[in-house]
């Protein structure tokens, strides 16, 4: 089983004959006012497998990845396709469309160490107003 595609947008949803609607599709980064912040953002994405995986059922999550490297689990959900559509052919390869709501609090940087070097200046730790970028 693999993620075919996922696509960051403002709004996304999944209609119930299999078709995918996104706002704002492509979004890259977000600018925010003030630190700290609650953010949320739209995850949409296609995962496919073989017929056998998705009977069996699945299981996955996103992480948040900081610039120091410290992962949260902001999303975790699991799924079980038993009923393909009526457009499901045998041999074909079947795909589950994901639209899912992330949100997280973006809180202030946190300087960086790389042997010895700071890669953002201390004074500028928690008032960083710039993009978040994906």
């Amino acid at each position: 089983m693999r993620v075919d595609w996922a696509v960051l947008c403002r709004y996304a949803e999944v209609s119930n004959d299999g078709t995918a609607s996104l706002l704002g599709a492509a979004l890259d980064s977000l600018w925010l006012p003030e630190l700290p912040a609650q953010v949320g953002i739209f995850l949409m994405m296609r995962i496919t497998g073989v017929q056998d995986e998705f009977e069996e059922g699945g299981e996955f999550e996103i992480r948040l990845v900081s610039p120091d490297r410290e992962e949260t689990t902001i999303l975790q959900a699991g799924f079980k396709l038993e009923d393909f559509g009526p457009l499901f052919r045998r041999g074909m390869q079947p795909g589950l469309l994901v639209a899912a709501v992330m949100n997280w609090e973006a809180v202030g940087l946190r300087p960086v160490h790389t042997r010895g070097v700071h890669r953002r200046p201390p004074r500028e730790v928690n008032r960083h107003l710039g993009p978040l970028n994906f």
